[in-house]
């Protein structure tokens, strides 16, 4: 019974462990919803729901920009009391807005009647007797009556409506019910009907009302509302189904102490033109007046008459810009016109689409170890949503109600995994990073874990520099120490180096007593490398100079360290057994090379010497000293080495005298003029300048017995 009890607790353990993906991506997925729903919810509502609406104008706009999804319909003609309509009076009789007399708007209404106008709606309450000109009422009411299509406005809110004589000879009195956003006043909808508060009876709004006259006009048929309050889907003007904005109960509620209505109030989205709002047939109220259009602009339109001049400010924020707030209208007719509407995504539908989205990309960001995917993958959601809407909106023309909550779902559930993968999954292998590092190269270290999956025999070719470095007269030294002061100075001496050497990015190949191979940008590429190279080797020496401070107090000598850098191709990669054992390492006929010019500081007592590649591409930032053309045992091809002095700019002009005198001894040496070459070589070696030494032997020899007439001015050595 026990041995059941600890099985089936160990059973427990694996589901519910850290090791368990799918009850680690469940736990991710909850805490992301729980932050989501805490922020949208308490924390951040207003600032959530501005960043929300900020985004879907955002991407409204773009996607409406880059492809026009609807065009301004020719049904529509807006007549603009615009800024001509109101210049000075001497010039245009009619005068300011305020001034206007009634019989002008009757004779734009008999013009417009004359022209054969389908409806045609006056954005002005009329709310007040007019006194000055008191025939003017009786005017303008028989205007109205005469045309039989005029339908006018009034505003519950103020409680203003038509004077009777108006109200009598319209067709409609309307008021408008725009859905304006609280947290950035954008208009982005409207309610297409009202509960009447006092008749209990369903109403239109102005716009609705608008298109059921036109629609009555050309079908020849009633094209009244037909509402069905519990139907959340669509609505009904005669024969047409006009979708609500949202298929679900997530409809706005109007204010019952300003509407005085207390039912839920079902809106309509408006499609507004991309990329300009306003993009309507238009005509000036002043020309519309003097009858100075072209009639075929009323013939059969619906007429929108309303102020856009600047100094009425009758304007609305849209999701593109602010606009004249006739225009917001014409574009909610033109949305009807041309059954372009657009809706939101079914909200539950929409969570539950987004729980299983958090889930699954969370489940294969926990399964997929590979960081360079992990991290693109991230973008490539972030892009593939974006595509996703934008594919939404153009096809369907539906958007969602939460982008911000996708993006953020996206980008949280990339940090909750991360910071699971840090402390718990890349716990071991940082310990194991960490012990390894202190054997082997951190780059190399981190490489293998990184891809362990994917280490295996082989190697690349690539441009790479190589060092080598070794104490001058190491033997005579270790020959005067104990074994246990010699580890303790070798340690010392190595600590120093190789701590310059990996902080400078380069991998330490081996050691050999106190020789060190290195190779420099064994894992990446550095266009610098010859530079960064050359001035490492300077910096080390500084540093050994400062090592010399300690050993000439406690153990009463001083070092010097010689130092060759190349550059050249060679092959990089794993030699070795698979699995059993293996080693890193840079492997040719450049190595080789390279490892036999080791000993060359030795011979001309110099501190620092380079290849020719070296010096072409750092020429400009350190000063080089030509040293001479040679020839390593078994090699048919010479080499020209450099001795790297110094940074250029502090090299003393006394050493450069000596640089260039040697340099002009070494021209006359490889023309074979031997003894001019040899007082030069004199003269410098009393400067205590020890290559020339070398030299000095040379042309000796060589006047005695004289190189052959095919000497390139190479020197051969017979050493290995």
């Amino acid at each position: 019974m026990n041995t059941d009890k600890s099985i089936f607790g160990m059973k427990l353990n694996k589901i519910f462990s850290l090791q368990n993906k799918f009850i680690i991506a469940t736990w991710i997925t909850f805490v992301v919803l729980l932050s989501i729903y805490i922020s949208n919810n308490a924390l951040f509502w207003n600032f959530i729901t501005k960043l929300n609406y900020s985004m879907q104008n955002a991407l409204f706009t773009t996607y409406s920009t880059w492809d026009t999804k609807i065009n301004a319909s020719s049904a529509i003609t807006v007549i603009e009391i615009d800024n001509r309509t109101l210049q000075d009076q001497d010039k245009w009789w009619l005068g300011r807005w305020q001034d206007f007399r009634r019989k002008y708007y009757a004779q734009v209404i008999d013009n417009l009647k004359a022209d054969w106008a389908i409806v045609v709606w006056f954005d002005t309450l009329f709310s007040e007797k007019w006194i000055c000109y008191s025939e003017d009422d009786d005017i303008l009411a028989k205007a109205i009556k005469k045309a039989g299509n005029i339908i006018l406005a009034f505003s519950k809110p103020e409680n203003l409506y038509p004077i009777k004589i108006f109200e009598s000879s319209a067709l409609w009195i309307w008021d408008v019910y725009s859905n304006t956003s609280e947290i950035n006043q954008n208009v982005y909808s409207i309610f297409p009907f009202y509960i009447n508060s006092e008749s209990q009876k369903i109403e239109y709004t102005l716009s609705f009302a608008l298109l059921r006259k036109y629609y009555e006009s050309i079908y020849k048929k009633d094209m009244s509302l037909s509402v069905n309050l519990k139907n959340y889907s669509y609505f009904n003007l005669g024969d047409l189904k006009i979708p609500y904005s949202r298929s679900d109960e997530g409809f706005s509620r109007l204010n019952k102490k300003v509407y005085s209505v207390d039912t839920l109030i079902k809106d309509v989205n408006i499609n507004y033109l991309s990329p300009n709002p306003e993009d309507f047939q238009k005509l000036s109220f002043i020309d519309v007046y003097n009858k100075k259009y072209n009639p075929t602009l009323i013939k059969d339109k619906i007429i929108l008459i309303w102020a856009t001049a600047t100094t009425l400010n009758d304007e609305k924020a849209t999701p593109f810009w602010i606009i004249s707030w006739v225009y917001t209208h014409a574009n909610m007719i033109n949305t009807v016109l041309n059954q372009k509407f657009l809706r939101y995504f079914n909200q539950k539908d929409e969570v539950i689409f987004l729980i299983l989205f958090i889930y699954l990309i969370t489940l294969l960001w926990v399964y997929d170890k590979r960081k360079i995917y992990f991290i693109w993958s991230l973008f490539f959601l972030i892009i593939l949503y974006i595509f996703f809407y934008w594919f939404s909106f153009k096809y369907f023309n539906i958007i969602f109600s939460f982008p911000v909550q996708f993006f953020a779902s996206i980008i949280l559930s990339f940090l909750m995994v991360s910071l699971y993968r840090y402390l718990y999954e890349d716990k071991w292998k940082r310990l194991l990073e960490s012990t390894l590092s202190q054997y082997l190269a951190a780059d190399l270290v981190k490489s293998v874990l990184d891809n362990y999956e994917k280490v295996k025999l082989g190697w690349q070719r690539k441009e790479n520099t190589i060092f080598f470095s070794d104490i001058a007269w190491f033997t005579t030294i270790s020959e005067k120490m104990e074994p246990e002061e010699l580890v303790h100075f070798l340690s010392q001496y190595l600590e120093s180096v190789s701590n310059d050497i990996i902080d400078n990015n380069w991998f330490i190949n081996k050691y050999e007593w106190d020789a060190v191979m290195a190779l420099w940008w064994a894992f990446w590429q550095e266009k610098e490398q010859s530079f960064l190279a050359c001035k490492w080797a300077i910096e080390q020496q500084k540093t050994i100079q400062r090592l010399n401070i300690s050993f000439k107090e406690k153990l009463g000598f001083e070092i010097s360290a010689r130092m060759w850098i190349n550059k050249w191709d060679v092959i990089i990669g794993n030699i070795g057994s698979l699995w059993r054992k293996i080693e890193f390492t840079a492997l040719g006929d450049n190595v080789n090379l390279a490892s036999r010019l080791e000993w060359i500081n030795k011979y001309y007592d110099t501190l620092i010497c380079v290849s020719e590649s070296v010096q072409k591409s750092a020429w400009d930032s350190f000063v080089f000293r030509y040293l001479d053309k040679i020839k390593v045992k078994w090699k048919r091809n010479s080499v020209d080495i450099y001795e790297l002095i110094w940074f250029k700019n502090e090299v003393p002009s006394e050493k450069l005298e000596i640089i260039n005198n040697f340099e002009k001894a070494i021209k006359l040496y490889s023309e074979q003029k031997f003894g001019d070459a040899e007082k030069i070589f004199k003269e410098l070696v009393e400067l205590w300048d020890k290559p020339s030494a070398i030299f000095i032997n040379r042309c000796r020899e060589f006047k005695i017995h004289s190189p052959w007439e095919t000497w390139d001015s190479s020197w051969e050595f017979n050493e290995k």
